[in-house]
């Protein structure tokens, strides 16, 4: 008919890109029944022209493509070629009958030169490369890949560099590196093998090991040939380099995943003096140590089959000169393997850069042949990655578990752990702007890895990303395995001399595993938040340097810089973390939730450095200064009933010993928190102020207020006609008394409650109930206006639980206060209750309130009666 091909990948239209036919226009098919198997529509059954009863209203739309040619493929036989000024265009229809698709320019060994190459509107990937010879500039300058259906670029193997490239405007990514092989891609890379350089391992024998010379200029093949029976042999053959001074380089490109059935193992030994002490690589257990240097000029490959014999066992053995190297010892050399991007542009692109590893030799099918490294490294300089619709730098971690619901088991995580391989980013002098999101590294499961991670991030630009900033996800990386213990078992990223500004709804989080990182001397400016953090380190305790930043106004952030560490490491002592001489002033807060901005809030809305968890933080000389109703959560926890907080020698806005105080959320404020030192405080907007000599003077309590806080000295809440409010824990210190009169109310702001580890005495009666309840709107507003101004502050429903709980490790009496219940419950204290106290729960949904009283008076079955309505005993 028309010659155009409907591709898989692309035929379908928006809603915006359907026209419909004009009313003229007849209508020659309608009731179309194509099956998979059907490449014509003209073949399918219809109905005829007289048959339907349809309009254009109900037209089908396809977006097909112009007819194209299969491409340019280079083999593994082709010698050297030099491809300069090429313009290749519309290529990509390998076989249309299968709906089978190639790549313009496909090169599956590497080792050619390709400048000045232009390779555009092709229905699959731009160029595609499958394996790079080592030690060879392989290379790929001033080109452009662009418009293409699938990757502007692919790179299956490192050991190539891109320089003054265009990658650009491409359906997938501008460029895309994916070790990653499938049974046919792999089949199809040693059937290109010439046959003159290709030994069968299957037609030697044991007795008589063959002896093969490899020249330094020749390239030979081992691989196996199918068998339709079963085999059980040992096959070994000899290599030796073509001179003494020379040594064997070996890369495997394809093996059979099941060690069971078919197993190769390399002696870095002659034949005559193979024994089980010989120092030796396993295939598929030493996999990561490929590409291997032999130490000597002879080396013994054995290969033993119990089984079918398969096909899928391929290596690739050259010669080379190491005598320029300055290892005396070859058999610790590994070959360099870095992939390189200079000077090049991703722009348009789904994805400007996506690269992907791999824990592991193969998948959980044995079906796919992943391809890792010991040491690589990835360095990426001068890069422009822009205008990308997903992400501008995309690292998935695949492994074996990516698809699982449920995490590996520990069982799982010992028997599947393989060689740790160490990755390394370096990434200079690039900018991210406009992308969705700039940098997102997503591992699944965390449980699981055998990758251990570097990133080195310096002099870069993140910019006017639309949906996230900077995202690293490190897994765990257990140690405990002999087999492969490795010292430095620890991910890495600094983060120097950057610049992260006017993103939207973004973020710069590192979570995960055990990690060193620095952010160091950057500036973070005039960003959005999605009511997040705008510094995130989550997760496992992490040895962290954050110093000399700027951190200027960012909008709509919970926290400027936030440290929520839930877990510590094995094995460890105390890690180490800072945040000093930054420079964090002029952000704003996310806008409050609360309609009238009056009522105190128990739970920070946003705060310039927040710290929650259990790693101790040093907060040190920094000046802190946004007019935050709260610059600082000082929430370490510990074991011990106080723990303090080094929060000194900072500057907080303001030089008066009350308004810095009123800025810090520690012990005073939540009770499981550590106590703030913010003594020595800067004097003025200078990271090299002095610092003031004044002491800290006790906080005081003035109850016509709501209070809250340490009550150190006896203490005595007489009855008033108004109630008391509590807007932060009270804590009733050892060898204090808190003594309440009979009639007196105290109401509760949300998530505060009251912990006693001395004395309280209660004296209530009948008629004059001691009532605890969750605060009241009106009073609490009535009070915010005699204090101060609308602030940015969320309040909770007076529905949620007031008080929280908290279990010293040696109180000798106190009120023991839960989150899970709706009251309050004397645990061990020293009661002098006399006569009643009343707890008010909040409202029911039908809006009345719940009460339980008790009193020794009262009958037991009154008290057991009772008993069934109290919101907790």
């Amino acid at each position: 008919m028309l010659g155009l091909v409907a591709h898989p990948a692309d035929w379908q239209l928006l809603p915006a890109e359907r026209r419909p036919g004009p009313a003229s226009m007849p209508i020659l098919r309608s009731g179309l029944q194509c099956q998979p198997w059907d490449l014509d529509i003209r073949a399918c059954p219809a109905d005829g022209p007289s048959d339907h009863s349809c309009d254009h209203s109900r037209d089908v739309h396809l977006r097909c493509k112009r007819k194209a040619w299969a491409g340019l493929r280079f083999t593994a036989s082709n010698d050297l070629s030099t491809v300069t000024h090429l313009n290749l265009d519309t290529g990509g229809l390998l076989d249309y009958f299968r709906m089978y698709f190639s790549p313009g320019v496909q090169v599956d060994y590497n080792k050619h030169l390709f400048q000045n190459v232009r390779v555009s509107n092709c229905l699959s990937h731009g160029f595609v490369v499958l394996h790079n010879e080592l030690y060879r500039d392989n290379r790929l300058s001033n080109c452009q890949l662009t418009g293409n259906l699938g990757n502007g670029v692919l790179i299956r193997s490192p050991l190539i560099g891109l320089t003054a490239c265009n990658m650009s405007n491409n359906q997938g990514s501008g460029f895309e590196y994916n070790p990653g092989f499938t049974e046919q891609e792999a089949y199809e890379f040693r059937s290109s093998f010439p046959p003159v350089r290709k030994t069968m391992l299957t037609s030697l024998t044991a007795s008589s090991p063959q002896v093969i010379g490899i020249q330094s200029s020749d390239t030979d093949y081992l691989v196996t040939n199918p068998s339709a029976s079963a085999v059980s042999g040992v096959y070994r053959v000899q290599l030796n380099a073509g001179q003494s001074e020379q040594r064997l380089i070996l890369t495997v490109v394809d093996f059979n995943p099941d060690p069971a059935w078919e197993r190769v193992t390399i002696y870095d030994v002659a034949a005559a003096s193979v024994n089980e002490n010989s120092p030796k690589w396993r295939i598929p257990e030493d996999l990561v140590l490929f590409p291997a240097v032999s130490s000597g000029a002879a080396v013994t490959v054995e290969y033993r089959v119990k089984g079918p014999v398969t096909d899928k066992l391929a290596l690739i053995v050259q010669s080379s000169d190491m005598r320029g190297m300055p290892e005396a010892n070859y058999r610790d050399y590994y070959p360099p393997t870095k992939l390189l991007l200079s000077n090049c542009q991703m722009i348009g692109n789904a994805k400007g850069i996506s690269i992907t590893h791999y824990n592991d030799g193969t998948d959980d099918q044995l079906s796919r042949v992943y391809i890792r490294r010991r040491f690589e490294t990835i360095e990426m300089t001068g890069l422009t990655i822009a205008d990308n619709r997903q992400y501008g730098l995309h690292v998935p971690s695949v492994s074996p578990y990516q698809n699982d619901l449920f995490a590996p088991s520990y069982a799982e995580v010992v028997e599947g752990s393989s060689r740790i391989a160490r990755i390394e980013y370096r990434i200079t002098n690039c900018q991210f702007t406009g992308n969705g999101q700039a940098v997102f590294s997503q591992h699944n499961h965390v449980q699981y890895a055998n990758n251990l991670w570097n990133y080195t991030i310096e002099q870069c630009e993140f910019s006017r990303n639309t949906r996230g900033g900077f995202d690293i996800d490190f897994p765990f990386v257990s140690k405990k395995f002999d087999w492969r213990y490795e010292e430095d078992i620890m991910h890495y990223v600094t983060y120097r001399n950057n610049k992260f500004a006017a993103n939207q709804n973004t973020r710069m989080v590192i979570r995960g595993y055990n990690a060193d990182i620095n952010i160091l001397n950057s500036e973070f400016t005039d960003n959005r938040c999605q009511r997040q953090s705008l510094i995130g380190l989550l997760g496992m305790e992490k040895r962290v340097s954050l110093s000399g930043n700027t951190i200027t106004n960012n909008v709509n952030c919970t926290a400027l810089v936030d440290f929520d560490i839930v877990s510590q490491t094995e094995f460890s002592p105390p890690v180490p973390a800072s945040v000093t001489r930054n420079v964090i002033r002029g952000n704003a807060c996310p806008p409050s939730s609360d309609p009238d901005g009056v009522l105190d809030s128990s739970t920070p809305t946003c705060a310039a450095v927040s710290v929650q968890g259990i790693q101790d933080v040093l907060v040190q000389r920094n000046i802190i200064s946004n007019g935050y109703q709260t610059e600082l959560i000082a929430g370490v926890q510990s074991s011990s009933l106080i723990n303090s907080f080094n929060c000194t020698e900072n500057y907080w806005g303001s030089v008066d010993i009350e308004v810095i105080r009123s800025r810090i959320f520690d012990y005073d404020s939540w009770n499981n928190f550590a106590v703030a030192d913010f003594s020595r405080y800067l004097t003025t907007e200078s990271l090299d102020s002095p610092v003031s000599s004044a002491v800290i003077p006790p906080r005081t309590i003035d109850f016509n207020r709501p209070f809250g806080g340490r009550i150190a000295r006896d203490t005595r809440l007489q009855w008033r006609r108004t109630p008391y409010l509590v807007n932060r824990d009270i804590t009733v210190m050892p060898g204090a008394t808190l003594s309440i009169d009979a009639g007196v109310e105290l109401q509760f702001y949300p998530n505060v409650g009251m912990l006693v580890l001395g004395r309280i005495d209660a004296m209530g009666s009948y008629n004059s109930p001691i009532k605890m309840r969750p605060v009241v709107k009106a009073a609490a507003a009535a009070a915010g206006r005699k204090r101060r101004k609308r602030r940015d502050t969320t309040t909770s429903s007076t529905a949620e639980y007031f008080a929280k709980y908290t279990e010293p490790e040696s109180s000798k009496g106190g009120v023991k206060v839960s989150l899970e219940r709706n009251g309050i419950r004397w645990w061990l204290a020293e009661l002098l209750t006399k006569d009643f106290c009343s707890f008010i729960t909040p409202r029911r949904p039908d809006g009345t309130l719940s009460a339980t009283t008790s009193s020794p008076k009262r009958s037991a079955a009154s008290s057991a009666a009772s008993s069934a309505s109290r919101p907790s005993t």
